[in-house]
């Protein structure tokens, strides 16, 4: 048993093995709970699959979530897939539990990492249903810079699924869209770059909030966005569906932070957003570039300046507004299906 006190509350107990059968993950989950220190309440509120692709995907969102029962109490089960045959079942595991005191409440919460090898790898669904906390929403995070389930089981026991959508579209845009919109047609979809550009448009947005300079957008001739490759296509797919400009009308420029340039005739909107998450474009020495911390987007017309402060782009800020909002977004649909077409 340990005890370790850290802003992401206190690990109370935590157990591992290298090499493991499913029931003793169950046989330590109970014991866990029959030991926890009496009077500590279990307020859960979700159950949080993260499907990670590697150890160091695993490493990185372990690290983004741990303090997320703080706030959203409730199981989180990190699922890491191993690759290779064979026909005998494969897990190592481990789990933490936690607790974090909140008023006058103390509050608990578990992690639990299962690596699986060999045909359970297959099928997910099976390890993960049996340790959901019952009657709770389920939310899918695919934090190993997916768009795509490949698990049919697993897609049906979420409630709502998570995208880090600039991960998934470093390599090709297009195809994150198509997979995307294959996502919405079946589950709420809830991505983090979508998050982290609301400051920006809720910036422009209210920089034509006035009817004399809102008329001025029928004389829109073009957007230019500047910045990360999804989070700019975001940005440009949501700017479209709200004035009705044609893609064909836009200009998508790689760059580290998110700017736009809206032309107006005679006239320019400007947008200064800063850095989005990931702060930065994705490549291959940088396959996680780290979030911003807080700051100010900034859209300007004429002498009309509009800011809009935020708290920053860690991927731990952006899940936890996702999780806040496990509902669909039809302004991130109508987004993203724009998005799929700018470029082609």
């Amino acid at each position: 048993m340990t005890d370790t006190a850290s802003t992401d509350g206190r690990m109370i107990d935590s157990w591992s093995a290298p090499d493991t059968r499913f029931a003793d993950v169950v046989k330590e989950l109970d014991r866990m709970r029959a030991d926890a220190e009496i009077g500590s309440t279990r307020a859960a509120v979700v159950n949080l699959v993260v499907l990670a692709a590697a150890d160091d995907g695993a490493t990185r969102a372990i690290d983004s979530v741990v303090g997320l029962g703080q706030h959203h109490p409730g199981r989180i089960l990190v699922i890491v897939p191993r690759g290779g045959g064979g026909d005998e079942d494969r897990m190592a595991a481990s789990v933490e539990l936690y607790c974090s005191r909140v008023e006058d409440r103390s509050l608990w919460w578990d992690v639990v990492r299962l690596e699986i090898g060999g045909p359970v790898a297959a099928h997910a669904e099976s390890v993960v249903e049996p340790l959901l906390l019952h009657d709770l929403p389920v939310a899918l995070w695919l934090a190993g810079g997916t768009s795509r389930v490949e698990s049919p089981g697993l897609l049906d026991l979420a409630s709502v699924i998570i995208v880090s959508g600039e991960r998934a579209a470093s390599s090709s845009p297009s195809a994150t869209a198509a997979d995307l919109a294959g996502l919405v047609r079946l589950k709420p979809v809830s991505d983090l770059a979508w998050v982290a550009i609301e400051p920006a448009r809720q910036a422009l947005a209210r920089v034509f909030d006035a009817p004399e300079r809102a008329a001025r957008l029928e004389a829109v001739g073009g957007l230019s966005v500047e910045g990360p490759p999804w989070s700019s296509r975001l940005l440009a797919g949501w700017f479209c569906e709200r004035t009705g400009l044609g893609p064909d009308r836009v200009r998508i420029v790689p760059g580290e932070e998110l700017r736009a340039e809206v032309d107006l005739g005679a006239d320019r909107a400007e947008l200064d957003a800063g850095p989005v998450w990931p702060a930065g474009r994705v490549t291959p020495d940088r396959p996680e570039p780290a979030g911003s911390g807080p700051g100010v987007a900034v859209a300007r017309l004429g002498s009309t300046r509009v800011s809009v402060s935020h708290g920053g782009s860690a991927t731990r800020r952006l899940l936890s507004s996702a999780l806040s909002h496990p509902w669909r977004d039809r302004r991130y649909e109508a987004a993203l299906e724009l998005a799929g077409r700018l470029g082609q």
